[in-house]
């Protein structure tokens, strides 16, 4: 089974935050896409995740909203399924 992960997101401080709880699920998922709606809210720490193989970061120039970023993910994504999460989750280890 392919898993892809995504994660729409207007907060940089919540979505790595939330990134930082994938760590210990990233051998399970094939890959994480994270879409970032405003250029305003990506910064230097969202720029260094775009460089880890398993992350894809696309940033909005503009807010678009969370439908129009999670059907970009969805096209996006190369795998069997795919799981949205909010960039307010936090991933606890008894998931």
């Amino acid at each position: 089974m392919k898993l892809d992960v995504a994660i729409c997101s207007v907060r940089a401080k919540s979505l790595l935050e939330l990134i930082e709880s994938l760590e210990p699920y990233l051998k399970e998922i094939n890959s994480v896409i994270c879409i970032i709606d405003g250029a305003k809210s990506y910064d230097k720490n969202l720029k260094k995740i775009s460089e880890i193989p398993k992350y894809q970061v696309i940033v909005n120039q503009e807010n678009k909203g969370l439908s129009y970023s999670r059907n970009l993910a969805m096209n996006l994504s190369s795998s069997d399924y795919i799981l949205y999460l909010d960039d307010d989750v936090l991933l606890k280890s008894n998931i």
